[in-house]
């Protein structure tokens, strides 16, 4: 039985990743770790504030990955890892879109949508 709070997404030249059903919770957990990584500045630099999105974003979405995986050992001059996160963020992304438009398919194919706040 598929995971209703679950998804995989297979990112061709890294691995296999889990990760969880986006709801409020998730994004609070991406908000305040891109704030932790920001130090909560008012003022971010764009490449900056672009690099603690996603970075943010990995780490409260995905549940595992890898056994090399781990978006801060990433080395930040390294175009290699840099193109790594990126193609693992926009997988991740693009995978997340398909799994909502298919769990919010069920909803309505079963007549239990709640309309909240995911």
């Amino acid at each position: 039985m598929r995971d209703p709070n679950a998804f995989t997404v297979a990112v061709d030249g890294v691995g296999s990743f889990t990760c969880r059903r986006r709801t409020m919770r998730t994004a609070i957990a991406i908000t305040a770790e891109y704030n932790r990584l920001t130090e909560g500045a008012e003022q971010v630099p764009e490449e900056f504030a672009g690099i603690c999105n996603f970075i943010a974003y990995l780490k409260a979405m995905v549940l595992s990955g890898p056994g090399d995986w781990d978006p801060y050992a990433a080395d930040p001059d390294s175009e290699q890892d840099m193109d790594r996160l990126r193609k693992v963020y926009l997988a991740i992304k693009e995978a997340e879109g398909r799994f909502r438009a298919k769990a919010g398919s069920d909803a309505q194919a079963t007549g239990s949508g709640s309309g909240g706040n995911d």
